[in-house]
């Protein structure tokens, strides 16, 4: 019924953990772990599951390809290895599929390890959003509607359609995964998920959220440990994105303004709870650089 694929780059631990919970699920018929960190035999001494290992990290989006022909299943379960499935989360995803037929994607509710809810459903980004990310927004602004948030009760009591969810971890059908060919390899990382929804809404279908399908996402282990290239990526890829969705004009306005957003950033490293970048002056003015020229 599920086939699920579990991405895992250099947290052998994590991804044993998120398999583990994962076995646990009635619907989960085949599993396999794809190793992007060229440690062939790192994971799972023990032979209990299926193990590839690629020695080029082509990025997550190639990844979940790769795992997605590995596995059968009429839905794929797809996430990061720093996710762990609370029991019945993945045979919720499930039937949440099967009371929404035009949904193509379920993604759960996600805590962090101490059960605070975190975002993971989101609007699709514009920018409004590109603005809000670089300034020092307050957190009421940050949490709106405007930054493309749904409002934040609905995470826990209600089953609701979303433009995207957090690509660390979502169910999708296969049906809809073979019709758009899967994710666009272009995006090393991040924005893959944003670009994968939006290929859906174009092809018809549609994405939601399941309240009562939960799992623990840690976050941040594997991007936090080349935290300057990662920014990077972010960056380019969410200028990719509005260059692949959007007009000339529109995209061109978007990268204007990620670039002035990212150049003024360490001016705003001294402001009050603002979530500052860490970058100093001449690391952010050849990241706007790039961004630019994306």
């Amino acid at each position: 019924m599920v086939g699920a694929v579990v991405v895992t780059h250099r947290t052998p631990e994590l991804a044993m953990r998120c398999a583990l919970s994962l076995r646990e699920a009635a619907a989960v018929e085949d599993l396999v772990i794809v190793d992007t960190g060229g440690r062939e035999g790192e994971i799972d001494e023990a032979g209990e599951f299926k193990v590839i290992t690629v020695a080029e990290n082509c990025g997550f989006g190639a990844a979940l390809n790769r795992g997605a022909t590995e596995v059968e299943g009429e839905h794929l379960l797809l996430t990061n290895a720093d996710v762990y499935f609370e029991t019945g989360a993945v045979d919720r995803l499930v039937a949440g599929l099967r009371k929404h037929p035009h949904w193509a994607v379920a993604a759960p509710l996600l805590l962090d390890p101490a059960g605070k809810v975190q975002e993971s459903s989101f609007r699709f980004p514009g920018l409004a959003q590109s603005l809000i990310d670089l300034l020092p927004a307050p957190d009421w602004l940050r949490r709106s509607r405007f930054n493309g948030r749904y409002p934040p009760g609905w995470a826990t009591t209600r089953d609701f359609e979303i433009d995207h969810p957090l690509g660390a971890c979502m169910l999708v059908r296969r049906e809809a995964f073979a019709e758009i060919a899967g994710f666009d390899e272009d995006y090393l990382l991040y924005s893959e998920e944003i670009d994968f929804c939006q290929r859906l809404r174009e092809d018809g279908w549609k994405c939601g959220h399941i309240a009562g399908a939960s799992a623990v996402h840690v976050g941040g282990v594997s991007t936090g440990q080349d935290r300057e290239r990662m920014l990077e990526q972010l960056y380019i890829s969410r200028a990719k994105y509005f260059g692949a969705h959007h007009g000339r004009a529109y995209a061109a306005a978007a990268r204007l303004l990620m670039a002035a957003g990212l150049a003024v950033s360490p001016l705003w490293s001294r402001v009050p709870r603002y979530r500052a970048l860490g970058l100093s002056m001449g690391e952010a003015l050849r990241l706007a650089r790039r961004v630019l020229g994306a």
